[in-house]
């Protein structure tokens, strides 16, 4: 969240690509604020308040610091809106926080759901193309939004 906070922070021309990207970052802290809540619910009897509020109170600090953080850089006397440092400042962080993304898709959600014993049953072979197709569709129509937008 601070990485893509920074990526906002730093978007100062393209007021266009910022719309995008706040309703794109709305919906994404919208859905890592309920599974974090998920994970507070589930392992609530194993941690104390204290710990809680400072997951939470981490949570909610990370990206608005992002884009302080950002936001600050935009105001260096040698960043402008031409200059080749800005470029590849935000080119670095948006690589960056579409790798975290991509990392976070592959390994803990995508690889979890394939790999449950469950599913790689032989009679589930049906739902196993299933995941497929869906995980396929949702790449293509996740691509076809970014040529979109």
């Amino acid at each position: 969240s601070v990485v893509i906070g920074m990526d906002l922070g730093v978007m100062t021309e393209n007021r266009s690509a910022m719309v995008g990207l706040i309703v794109a970052l709305a919906f994404h802290q919208l859905f890592e604020g309920l599974g974090l809540g998920a994970c507070v619910a589930a392992v609530r009897k194993h941690i104390t308040g204290a710990k809680t509020t400072a997951i939470v109170a981490l949570f909610v600090c990370t990206f608005p610091l992002g884009v302080a953080g950002g936001t600050a850089l935009t105001f260096l006397e040698h960043f402008n809106s031409k200059d080749p440092l800005k470029v590849w400042l935000q080119g670095s962080l948006d690589a960056l926080s579409g790798g975290i993304l991509l990392y976070v898709a592959i390994v803990h959600f995508i690889a979890e759901d394939f790999s449950r014993t469950d599913v790689n049953r032989r009679e589930n072979l049906g739902l196993r193309w299933q995941m497929l197709f869906f995980l396929a569709l949702g790449a293509t129509v996740m691509a076809l939004l970014g040529l979109w937008a």
